[in-house]
């Protein structure tokens, strides 16, 4: 993981390019906001035509280098399997996270009957069912829309929400993740000031929200990240909230690599002018510890940050039709810049070993070689409107529109 007015709205298709100056500075902010969680408000959602061309995500292998003696060999071929075909129950999946033997998808409104909705998918079966014993049906929330997912403990865990578009408060739903008997607890709002909540993560007792605040008009306001204490029985304390501010602007995606550090990536806007930062953060403390500047980029609006197994690496796709994804060490603050054929925006990245997978909004996979950089394929789904994915089992499991594809490298 947009709020975005229904209407004045230009209609976002896999053929629009990003880099247009003409496309919508509304829509446009509400990607920004919440990670491809934020696609998912009905403006937007409506121009976004079926059948058209998140947490810190599992990764795997290193952090482009290989063992001693041993040298890397990519995969010669990919395949691309089919496994929900049409039947999930909203055209825009917000956010999919690992939980155990499952995998979670968030689903919400897509101006078409789409519901707000938590389910699960077995990834062991070879047809990928939906798995009824984890899913959570939200009901009808009107305008409100669901966004990003964070596990908290004691089988708690919450999921973002916002109405903009209908002037509602923003916050958070906590729920029981084992029991689907439990009803949702009431939404926890935030205060006024603080929308359109990224990459909720929890760490240590804490959870962390960064909010991308937009006026109404869609203008920016400082970001900032929002802190709330949780109890050891897995519930929010409302009256612990502290706050402090973000580098930049428009912060969307997080990672946790420890308790002792996270990052948050602040997107910037899409005035062609945009400056992306990654702050590195102390959750200990709640303190920025440096900021990384990743130089004039309107960044990746997904709520998950991917990195290499060791943490010291990120990979943040872009935003802006550049087909850019940035490899960004931490410890030395060096980027490097891996160039894929996406157009449009890059709606997810993961890194299995040294694999990267970075998926534009219109439906293509860039693959890339972490180790030398070199894109090896580009795959292309039957459909656009692609979201979230995660690995699993070394497959990458792909949300685009109503389905689901799975992505099997193949080594000679």
């Amino acid at each position: 993981m947009l709020a975005l007015a229904q209407t004045s709205l230009t209609l976002l298709t896999t053929s629009t390019v990003l880099a247009s100056s003409d496309l919508s500075r509304r829509q446009l902010v509400g990607m920004a906001a919440a990670g491809l969680g934020s696609l998912l408000i009905p403006g937007l959602i409506q121009g976004c035509q079926d059948g058209s061309t998140k947490g810190t995500g599992e990764t795997g292998g290193t952090d482009g280098g290989t063992d001693a003696g041993t040298e890397f060999v990519p995969p010669t071929d990919f395949t691309i399997e089919t496994l929900v075909d049409g039947s999930l129950g909203s055209e825009f999946t917000a956010d999919l996270d690992r939980h155990q033997n499952r995998l979670l998808g968030v689903s919400t409104l897509d101006g078409g009957g789409g519901a707000n909705q938590i389910y699960a998918l077995d990834p062991s079966a070879n047809s990928l069912p939906i798995d009824p014993s984890l899913d959570r049906d939200f009901g009808d929330l009107g305008t409100r829309t669901l966004n990003q997912l964070a596990e908290l403990v004691a089988s708690r865990a919450v999921v973002t929400s916002d109405d903009f578009n209908a002037g509602g408060a923003s916050g958070v739903f906590e729920f029981n993740l084992e029991n689907g008997a439990e009803a949702h607890q009431a939404l926890l709002a935030f205060p006024a000031e603080y929308n359109f909540g990224g990459g909720v993560f929890y760490v240590a007792g804490k959870l962390f929200v960064p909010t991308a605040n937009f006026n109404p008009d869609f203008t920016y306001n400082p970001g900032t990240v929002l802190i709330y204490d949780v109890t050891d029985a897995g519930n929010i304390v409302a009256a612990s909230l502290r706050v402090f501010a973000t580098s930049g602007l428009n912060p969307t995606g997080s990672a946790r690599l420890s308790d002792n550090r996270a990052l948050v990536l602040n997107s910037g806007d899409f005035s062609g002018t945009a400056q992306a930062l990654l702050d590195i953060i102390d959750p200990a403390t709640e303190t920025i510890e440096k900021t990384i500047d990743l130089g004039n980029l309107t960044a990746q609006v997904n709520g998950e940050i991917a990195l290499t197994e060791s943490g010291q690496q990120a990979l943040i796709g872009s935003a802006d039709g550049s087909g850019r994804v940035l490899r960004v060490d931490i410890e030395t603050d060096t980027i490097e810049t891996l160039v894929g054929t996406g157009t449009n925006f890059y709606s997810s990245v993961q890194v299995d070993g040294l694999l990267v997978y970075a998926t534009d909004f219109s439906g293509v996979i860039d693959v890339f070689n972490l180790e030398n950089g070199n894109r090896l394929q580009s795959l292309n789904l039957a459909t656009g409107n692609a979201g979230p994915s995660v690995v699993f089992d070394g497959r990458l499991y792909q949300v685009a529109g109503r389905n689901v594809y799975r992505v099997t490298p193949v080594y000679d």
